[in-house]
Order: C-alpha cells, then structure tokens, then sequence
C-alpha cells in the first residue's frame, strides 16, 4: 500500500493499492458511517426514461458514498464498499458500489480515526505481515498445495498418486513429484515450502 496524502484536518487519508493484501488490511479499516471517495464509472440515469438509461454508455465520475456494507471478496481480489451517495454530478441519494482492486487509490473519511487503525495503514505501507508463500503438503501418495497469505490459506490443488500392478511404488512417488512441481510452476514466483514425512 502507499499512503498518497493525509490531512488530520478532515480526516482523509488517500491510499493506493498495491498488493491483493491491502485489500484484507482496508476491508478491516473501513467500516459502516465512513466516507470513502473515489473515481468509478456509472450509467447516468434518466428519470423519464429507466430503459434507455440501462443502455446508456458508463461515465467515469468522482464521487462520495457513506459506508453501508463492506465486503472482501477474497477469490477475486476485490474488496466492495457499497454506500449511500451523497456527493457526484449525479445520482445523489441512490446506492453505488465501489470494486476495489490492485491499482485503485480511493479516499477514507472518518469522524475519528482510531490508533489501530492508523497503525493497520502504516504496517501495510510498510509491508509488514503481507508475504505470502507456497506450502507443499506431500504424504502417503497425496500432495496438497496451498498458498499462504497473511489472511488466511488458498488451496490450490490436491494430487493422488495412482499405483499400479505395472508401475512400483518409486513411479508413483515420481509421477507426483512432477505433477507437483508442474502445478507450482503455473503459480507466481514466491518461496515454497515442503512438509510431510519422509516425503524424500
């Protein structure tokens, strides 16, 4: 994450995201009765006429919603914050839902913003606690991987050894090994670790 701006004044604090792991820092940050302020894309709605406002083309406008739901969306790597809109060039008053991702900056507004959390945004500036890693769990015919994230696990994939009457023990444990190392190849680049028992 990087912190763009601050003003104790108003209480703003304008982040940029750099890594899915911010996402999971933010959705712990923002809460129900904050602003958060941001460019997004909107249909801009005709009251006479709702249908033909469907199809109308989406506009990039600058806007203010007041917190209502948060929500990280873990598997997607989108963190939506759905709010009231009550500061844009339109649609002032109806419901509007900010996808945040990677490469989003946004801006949070709170009456008073609490030590921890104050100390959440400096930690994730920092990049403290956002590593990840790959972690191999291989035993009895039977390799699990799995990404570890600050937040919580992402299995990846789950491999059975096939044994045979035609193949020994030795080929199965091969076969495994390799479509193991198949699979964590197909990963982003990032520290593995192996475990199991006598897996060598």
């Amino acid at each position: 994450m990087r912190l763009l701006s601050q003003n104790p004044r108003t209480g703003e604090i304008k982040v940029l995201v750099t890594n899915p792991d911010d996402l999971w820092h933010l959705s712990n940050i923002i809460r129900p009765g904050d602003r958060v302020k941001g460019y997004t894309f909107r249909r801009e709605e005709a009251r006479e006429d709702a249908v033909r406002a469907q199809r109308e083309p989406k506009v990039r406008l600058f806007l203010t919603v007041v917190v209502d739901r948060v929500e990280f969306m873990d598997f997607q790597n989108v963190l939506r914050v759905t709010g009231r809109i009550v500061d844009a060039e339109f649609g002032t008053g109806s419901f509007h839902t900010f996808n945040i991702e990677e490469g989003s900056d946004i801006i949070i507004e709170k009456e008073e913003w609490h030590r921890h959390d104050l100390e959440r945004i400096r930690e994730a500036v920092e990049g403290k606690g956002s590593s990840r890693f790959i972690c191999i769990s291989i035993e009895h015919g039977e390799a699990t991987i799995a990404v570890v994230k600050s937040f919580g696990v992402d299995e990846i994939a789950v491999i059975h050894g096939r044994e045979s009457k035609e193949e020994g023990t030795s080929a199965v444990r091969d076969n495994l090994y390799m479509e193991t190392i198949k699979q964590v190849r197909a990963l982003p680049k990032m520290p593995v670790l192996v475990a199991g028992p006598g897996f060598i």
